[in-house]
């Protein structure tokens, strides 16, 4: 027995989640331990930019031109959405009225890690210089306020003249809730056990999590004020007329909520995506809590409660209306007379509901086995449609590679024109598909060797070197007659390793064609 009878929110369970998060920093996103393709991709970093521009719209009236609109990341983990979404975002404004609005993009997190990783990424620096980026380690169980690393200042209540606009992706998965059993109109809490099939003396390390097996069981509550918050308690009661339900309960994510809206003084919009349920309906004949583990934990979010929260305090809870199998994406509003943002649920509708970022994902699952039938202009639109999207380019690869180097001058002129957008959306975080060296293989096969060159050269600089990279390198230079680079080239590679074949004979046919 590691652990006997606590409730979820108190288990060891969040102990291990929050020493996951410390010890392995970025590794768990650049590894692909940490789900988050869904939720850091271009589409819907696009989808949430347009959110945000219609809730200004709503906003424009009462906007203060002389300071900054506070645009802030709860655990913005590898970074890459706000890449996505600055990018978007940027691109809107420069189209709408507010071209010249001052902002700040505040990129959080729990681990130190995480920060030190942003504040040294290359596709962040530019941002960062002109005051529109910023860092924050937030603790969203334990802090108060929001310290902004590089300016120096601290959002607290009072201190901000405009909305404050949040956004957190599997976020409130991640952090402490509780579990309810409702049965003929009783609440039971359910508590939690944990067992190993061996002794665990340090029952907080992460490699714990894979061994433990999880148990819930039910126990009567003794009174109706559990929380004895009348916040929380009067929406843990709304659940008494479900039918032989589990159901989890985001205590701490309302909490925050009542935290956030103070610091915000009462004027902000939360757009959030999680796997989650929007209405009450949804938990009826629901199960025993589903805990995820995938290096972390990750449960169900109850998006109904925390709406719940938001309308009890007069604000908009925005929901698809539809079940989301993957990503369900919810937006919170409140501010004087809430009601009333019809900018925002116009946007809301367009970007979320029709087409949104949980549709988007569908449709590229659906297409994951028949890339091979697409033809090449399909392909082009299908990239075009997801905003330059480098995860779906190699998806694509093995097709583009077969199909582009047979197209004609015209369409080659859109591939070649589609992997300099693709470039110019890449947020490199290290995993171990390389971008750079499959955008320069397809470039090369089109016969477009120095642009090849360029992007084999960025590989290594991203990459390292590896006897591929410089055996392409070298290829590329052979091209262009420059036998003396190459061969330059080929040597480090085997000096890597030595029985490369292709870089022994490459070696051997630029010799003889220097030797003439």
């Amino acid at each position: 027995m590691v652990e006997s009878g606590q409730p979820l929110s108190r288990s060891l369970l969040w102990a291990i989640q929050r020493r996951y998060f410390e010890d392995r920093g970025i590794e768990a996103w650049r590894r692909n331990i940490v789900p988050s393709y869904i939720t850091s991709n271009p589409y819907i970093a696009q989808s949430y930019a347009r959110v945000v521009l219609g809730y200004l719209r709503d906003c424009l009236p009462a906007l203060d031109p002389s300071q900054p609109v506070y645009l802030v990341e709860l655990g913005a983990g590898g970074g890459r959405f706000a890449f996505h979404f600055m990018r978007k975002f940027e691109a809107l404004l420069a189209q709408s009225p507010f071209a010249d609005l001052r902002f700040c993009y505040v990129l959080t997190d729990l681990p130190e890690r995480n920060l030190e990783f942003w504040q040294q990424h290359p596709a962040l620096q530019a941002w960062m210089a002109a005051g529109k980026l910023d860092l924050a380690r937030f603790d969203a169980v334990a802090d108060r306020e929001i310290h902004l690393r590089r300016a120096g200042q601290t959002i607290t209540p009072g201190s901000l003249k405009n909305p404050l606009i949040l956004l957190a992706n599997y976020f409130f998965d991640s952090i402490p809730q509780d579990a309810f059993h409702v049965e003929e109109g009783r609440l039971q809490e359910c508590r939690i056990n944990l067992t190993s099939a061996q002794a665990e003396p340090d029952p907080t390390a992460p490699e714990v999590l894979p061994r433990l097996m999880i148990h819930f069981m039910t126990q009567d509550m003794d009174h109706t004020g559990y929380y004895h918050d009348p916040d929380l308690d009067a929406i843990l009661e709304q659940y008494r007329t479900l039918q032989d339900s589990y159901l989890l309960f985001p205590a701490e994510g309302i909490r925050l909520l009542r935290e956030l809206e103070r610091l915000a003084g009462g004027r902000m919009l939360l757009i959030a995506g999680d796997f989650g349920v929007s209405s009450a309906q949804e938990w009826d004949h629901n199960g025993a809590p589903d805990i995820r583990i995938h290096g972390s934990i990750s449960m169900e979010v109850n998006f109904h409660a925390l709406g719940a929260y938001i309308q009890n305090r007069g604000g908009c809870f925005l929901t698809p209306g539809f079940f989301s199998p993957f990503l369900s994406v919810c937006a919170f509003a409140l501010g004087e007379d809430a009601q009333s943002f019809t900018e925002l649920q116009l946007a809301y509708t367009e970007a979320i509901v029709r087409g949104g970022p949980n549709d988007f994902f569908l449709l590229k699952r659906g297409m994951e086995n028949n890339f091979q039938a697409l033809n090449l202009d399909e392909m082009l639109g299908f990239l075009r449609f997801s905003g330059w999207d480098g995860h779906l380019f190699l998806d694509y690869f093995e097709a583009l590679l077969e199909k582009a180097p047979a197209a004609d001058a015209r369409r080659q002129e859109e591939v070649a024109r589609a992997l300099g957008y693709l470039w110019d959306n890449y947020y490199h975080l290290g995993e171990e598909r390389d971008l750079p060296f499959n955008i320069g293989v397809i470039l090369f096969r089109m016969g477009r060797v120095s642009e090849a060159l360029t992007y084999f050269e960025r590989s290594l600089q991203y990459y390292g070197p590896s006897p591929s990279t410089l055996y392409n390198v070298a290829l590329c230079l052979t091209k262009e007659g420059k036998f003396t680079l190459a061969l330059e080239r080929l040597q480090e590679a085997l000096a890597i390793d030595p029985q490369f074949e292709p870089a022994l004979s490459l070696a051997k046919e630029v010799k003889k064609k220097k030797g003439h």
